[in-house]
């Protein structure tokens, strides 16, 4: 590339990048998130005027009220981004003071950078309280998802019940594409796969009845029960043979999205 246009290109991403790290600009919101509590609690609506929400992408805050039209009590949810987040709770208490007086459940990111996820919230529990926020609960997004919109229909990490037909299961040998090996045992890869910390997804591939159902419940059966119990993990098995033409005609914006999908006839 010519070397006007390598400053022509530096000069239009500078803004984008912090010492050598690009910046996040991509607005985050819990619009999906509350959609689904509203549709799990039919009761409530989103007041007019309704969210409100930061003009500064830097400082970026989103604000719900539910109302419920049953006793028109008023429920409170605020988002706050994950870039300068004590400045962001500031500009909130600033922006919108009058609702510094109720409770607040306050969703935040999950950070997935840090050791101890935890302090995160800690942070922010200080953050909130020096910034005069008299009562709040704060959450990760996908904990309240866990704790609020599809609870009910997760299966805890370590279950009792077996999943049945696989007393008869051969673990016969496969080619992990992934990493170029060969004549490995089925079950060695996606437990060398599960062991990973950033593999978030294996997809096993095979033509139709060749086992790979079988394969993952034998998995579950074998594997899961062999870990140190963990209230805040579970095991999601969707079938895809009810999921496939559901997915055709249904918008699939989030998980709980495909617990929908599956459960809904």
């Amino acid at each position: 590339m010519p070397r006007e246009q390598l400053l022509a290109l530096e000069k239009k991403l500078s803004p984008l990048v912090i010492g050598n790290t690009l910046r996040n600009t991509r607005k985050k919101s819990i619009e999906s998130t509350i959609n689904a509590y509203l549709e799990s609690n039919k009761s409530l609506r989103i007041s007019r005027e309704f969210p409100k929400k930061s003009n500064d992408s830097e400082k970026y805050y989103e604000l719900y009220e539910l109302i419920n039209e049953v006793d028109d009590s008023r429920t409170y949810f605020l988002y706050v981004s994950e870039n300068s987040m004590e400045a962001t709770i500031k500009k909130f208490k600033e922006d919108l003071t009058e609702y510094t007086k109720y409770k607040l459940s306050i969703l935040i990111d999950k950070p997935t950078n840090i050791a101890q996820p935890s302090n995160r919230k800690k942070n922010v529990e200080m953050f909130a309280t020096k910034a005069g926020l008299s009562k709040f609960n704060i959450y990760f997004i996908d904990e309240f998802g866990k704790r609020h919109l599809y609870k009910e229909y997760l299966a805890p990490f370590l279950f009792r019940d077996e999943f049945p037909n696989t007393n008869n299961f051969i673990d016969n040998n496969v080619i992990d594409k992934s990493n170029n090996r060969s004549s490995l045992k089925a079950t060695k890869v996606i437990k060398d796969w599960f062991l990973e910390d950033d593999s978030p997804i294996i997809v096993l591939t095979g033509m139709g009845g060749v086992g790979k159902t079988t394969l993952t419940k034998y998995f579950l059966n074998s594997t899961l029960k062999d870990q140190p119990q963990d209230q805040d993990k579970y095991v999601l098995f969707l079938d895809s043979s009810t999921l496939i033409d559901k997915l055709k005609t249904t918008n699939i914006k989030s998980i709980y999205d495909l617990y929908k999908a599956d459960l809904h006839e």
